[in-house]
């Protein structure tokens, strides 16, 4: 949960900008920014392989977040958005605040400008996040 552009020469993979808060009956794990006033996106890679972390914003969820590639398998592999508009740059694609979309990426490549709609695998994955029975941490 750290930083993606955070070098930390104390040790450790990098700085935390988030704090968990809580996870799902399915294992994502709920996060914050320690900052709450922070727009932080969640970083390129997890310091756990193959996780989720669904990213809070004024106590809401609105990214769920999924990592899993590369040799060592912490790179991220796409986001899960819901809470803001986002108009593809091509404005074929336009997605309303309350419109879930899905911004890929590929070998660690940075945030894709593009996005598309989910699959109902992924709608449910953020579904689960936003209204599932949670854990304290």
């Amino acid at each position: 949960m750290g930083g993606s552009k955070k070098y930390n020469p104390d040790g450790g993979f990098s700085v935390q900008d988030y704090k968990a808060v809580g996870r799902t009956a399915n294992g994502i794990k709920i996060i914050e920014p320690k900052d709450k006033r922070s727009n932080t996106n969640t970083p390129m890679f997890s310091n756990t392989p193959n996780t989720m972390y669904a990213k809070t914003k004024n106590g809401k969820i609105n990214q769920v977040a999924v990592y899993g590639r590369g040799k060592d398998h912490r790179g991220k592999l796409k986001d899960i958005d819901i809470g803001h508009y986002h108009e593809n740059p091509d404005g074929k694609l336009k997605f309303k605040i309350t419109d879930i979309h899905v911004h890929d990426y590929t070998d660690n490549s940075p945030h894709s400008k593009y996005a598309r709609k989910p699959s109902k695998k992924e709608r449910r994955l953020l579904m689960i996040a936003m209204y599932g029975k949670r854990k304290k941490q």
